[in-house]
């Protein structure tokens, strides 16, 4: 640290910096110079290179440091840059089966896949959250837009009717389950 003491937040150093830590495996001492080249780089002034770095502090933390809330918020300011980020959304998607990470990692999925009109990965998270909710109103809206989701945008009745059947069993005076029941009903008698 004594190259940074002396260059302070120079670019060149912290780039050789980084290149002898991630060598030696130094690893919290590599997150620590992602860090300050992220300060450096700014999103706004390259983001590529923002995001690059952003994604190797992720891996870092996940991989090295046994950071798993540090890397989840590292991949979630990336989505937030870049949706469509391949590296950060694959990470994200591995959290999806720890039962202590899911829910975190479904929440920050939610909005990407809506947005990215992925609708088979979008009821797969609606159901991490339904698993999770113990509000009876909040488990009939997440059931109701999962049978909305599996009628209208993947074709799948028989889901569909199933997801409603489960809206319906939580709350019997939802008018909306037992209407779209029995419409999903007569389509599969008519099938």
């Amino acid at each position: 640290m004594a190259i940074l003491d002396a260059a302070g937040d120079e670019p060149t150093a912290l780039a050789a910096l980084d290149r002898i830590y991630q060598r030696n495996g130094k690893w919290k001492e590599l997150a620590d110079v992602l860090s300050r080249q992220m300060t450096i780089v700014g999103p706004n002034d390259d983001k590529p290179r923002f995001v690059e770095l952003e994604f190797r502090l992720g891996q870092v933390r996940e991989q090295h440091l046994a950071d798993t809330t540090g890397a989840i918020d590292a991949y979630r300011d990336i989505l937030d840059l870049d949706a469509s980020h391949a590296g950060a959304r694959t990470a994200l998607e591995k959290f999806l089966s720890d039962d202590k990470q899911k829910l975190a990692a479904a929440g920050i999925l939610e909005p990407i896949y809506e947005q990215l009109g992925e609708w088979k990965p979008l009821v797969g998270v609606h159901e991490i959250q339904l698993a999770a909710e113990k509000d009876s109103m909040r488990k009939v809206g997440l059931l109701m837009r999962i049978g909305e989701l599996q009628q209208s945008k993947l074709a799948d009745a028989e889901k569909a009717f199933d997801a409603y059947a489960r809206c319906f069993q939580v709350d019997p005076a939802v008018g909306g389950a037992k209407l779209q029941l029995e419409t999903i009903a007569a389509l599969l008698d008519d099938g």
